[in-house]
């Protein structure tokens, strides 16, 4: 039943005709059966936006539309690897030149934007950074081994750091030597006396480095970093398992691939 009733989902939606992309019809339609009926894995997704961008093409003013309308929809998504799918969108059918810009203004801006998200996307080996300590040793990222990192981006004066710091030091007590956890801890604090200062009164056991004392690497560009705390968590190959998320659902992130990894080994004993 769901996959005839997915298949002719589209029948009786008319994109000859452009003048439904100014109803609420068109929005309710595409978004109903992107989040809805297909399966939310990139792959699925990718296919699925390539079949409605595909339905779309009988009119070029439909076809314009459309693309501009999955940009930002995939752009402005709070799911996390959404943004993949903008990158996507704009990548096969905008900057290609398959699709004319709706507002060729800002083509510009997003392929900017584009080119900075891109190196982010999950599973994508993380951008290296290789920053100072308070002794001023260096830190290489990708040199940082465990089998999982946290890239902990925060600052002494930020009330959300502050509230979050007590759950990151429960969360590495927990894990760093339970499951190989190690944390790579960069403030942005341009005051080197409050970021020491702050070290030592909470005694934070991880790396701790500097953002601003870099060796390589801009951190504010590489990491896509406008505020904090954030947080990338990377596997033992140092990819991007996940990002923005906070210590709580980093946990169940790990507690659910632990499980599913020791689930792995035991189906394959004798």
């Amino acid at each position: 039943m769901y996959p005839t009733y997915k298949a002719h989902f589209f029948d009786n939606f008319t994109f000859t005709d452009p003048r439904l992309i100014y109803t609420p019809v068109f929005s309710q339609k595409i978004d109903f059966y992107l989040d809805k009926l297909v399966v939310p894995v990139r792959d699925s997704l990718e296919r699925d936006i390539d079949r409605v961008m595909s339905l779309a093409s009988v009119n070029k003013e439909m076809q314009t539309y459309m693309a501009w309308f999955l940009s930002l929809k995939y752009e402005t998504s709070q799911v996390m690897g959404h943004d993949a799918l903008f990158v996507y969108v704009v990548r096969k059918y905008l900057e290609s030149g398959k699709v004319e810009w709706l507002y060729p203004e800002v083509k510009d801006n997003i392929l900017k934007r584009i080119n900075a998200l891109e190196p982010l996307l999950l599973d994508k080996v993380a951008p290296n950074l290789i920053l100072l300590d308070t002794n001023n040793a260096v830190h290489s990222l990708h040199a940082t081994k465990a089998r999982y990192t946290l890239v902990f981006f925060w600052e002494s004066t930020c009330g959300h750091c502050n509230s979050e710091m007590p759950k990151v030091l429960k969360f590495y007590e927990d894990f760093h030597t339970k499951y190989n956890l190690e944390v790579y801890g960069i403030s942005t604090d341009t005051s080197m006396v409050k970021w020491k200062a702050y070290i030592k009164k909470n005694n934070l056991p991880w790396i701790n480095v500097n953002g601003h004392l870099s060796v390589s690497g801009n951190y504010h560009t590489l990491y896509d970093i406008r505020s904090t705390p954030i947080m990338y968590l990377l596997d033992e190959n140092k990819k991007i398992m996940t990002k923005f998320l906070l210590i709580d659902d980093i946990t169940n992130v790990i507690l659910k691939r632990e499980e599913a990894l020791e689930k792995r080994k035991k189906e394959k004993m004798p």
